[in-house]
């Protein structure tokens, strides 16, 4: 019984969060404009850093540093908790399934896609939120070459679409090589993919 009540207490503990979290989505799109709000996100994939939510268009780096603690304009939000407004949906359409495998990089195509049309997007850390990275379910391949695979397919997709033209040639180079020092470290696993923030970093 006593199990049972804590229980209950975490799960009252969590839905006050989750409201709380609402709220400060919802409460961002008082500000002018604002058509995406994205949340904190504790423990991604990107330590603390300079910049939060860029695209650099010159080498298609994607800068996250979602941990952030201040709240500012972005160009692109954390796909784990983000939220937009309806217009945004009805004029550039959905999320590209042309982004396959182990959803990287259609949150940042979609942003970046909005930001284009002239949608505002901004970043509001009060509306924070822990990534657990669970050993077991969610969206991972099951096997580690489907996953480079998928990983290089859309970060090349990534980059072809938003990044500047005239570096493509570098750029495509500079992955290839970092995709395959990768897969000679990491080739073999015959375990599902579940990837620390370090070595997601280090492919991306």
């Amino acid at each position: 019984m006593l199990a049972l009540s804590a229980a209950a207490n975490a799960v009252g503990t969590e839905r006050g969060a989750s409201l709380l979290r609402v709220r400060f989505h919802a409460a961002a799109y008082d500000a002018p404009g604002v058509a995406g709000v994205g949340g904190r996100v504790v423990g991604g994939y990107d330590a603390a850093g300079p910049g939060v939510g860029e695209f650099r268009r010159g080498d298609g780096k994607v800068v996250r540093n979602f941990g952030a603690e201040t709240p500012c304009d972005v160009e692109h939000l954390p796909g784990g908790n983000m939220s937009f407004r309806r217009e945004v949906f009805d004029r550039i359409g959905g999320f590209d399934t042309a982004f396959g495998g182990a959803a990287i990089g259609e949150e940042t195509d979609f942003c970046l896609r909005a930001r284009r049309a002239g949608f505002r997007l901004v970043f509001e850390p009060r509306a924070s939120l822990d990534h657990l990275h669970w050993p077991v379910g969610g969206c991972r391949t099951p096997r580690f070459e489907e996953w480079l695979y998928w990983h290089a397919h859309n970060v090349m997709l990534l980059a072809l679409r938003h990044g500047a033209r005239v570096t493509i040639p570098l750029f495509v180079l500079a992955r290839a090589l970092r995709f395959a020092m990768f897969a000679i470290i990491e080739i073999g696993s015959d375990k599902a993919v579940v990837l620390t923030g370090a070595q997601r970093s280090a492919a991306d």
